[in-house]
């Protein structure tokens, strides 16, 4: 199953921690757990089946954090290790032999 998530970003006045992801096989979109930290401009990228939120900002101050999200049990934990300040990126990946939250 091929998923395809929307990771924090701005509402047009806040910053956001919610998590959404896109079934494409039931053709709708599901909250997931939020992250612990509200992003904009966050790098996102899949690594052995883990999503990973990195850097990004508040609206004010650049992040140098990194989260961790685990979609077989949909939680989020806080990474290592730190990262250089930055505002973007993004990936695609299929995530393989995750079971559904």
């Amino acid at each position: 199953i091929s998923y395809l998530y929307a990771i924090g970003g701005q509402d047009g006045g806040s910053c956001l921690d919610l998590v959404e992801r896109y079934d494409q096989t039931n053709n709708k979109w599901e909250r997931k757990a939020s992250m612990k930290t509200r992003r904009l401009g966050v790098g996102v990228a899949v690594l052995n089946e883990f999503v990973y939120a990195v850097g990004g900002s508040d609206g004010g101050k650049p992040w140098d954090s990194v989260e961790k999200y685990n979609p077989k049990n949909d939680t989020w934990q806080v990474g290592t290790p730190r990262c250089y300040q930055f505002l973007s990126g993004a990936i695609l990946e299929s995530l393989r032999n995750v079971d559904s939250a």
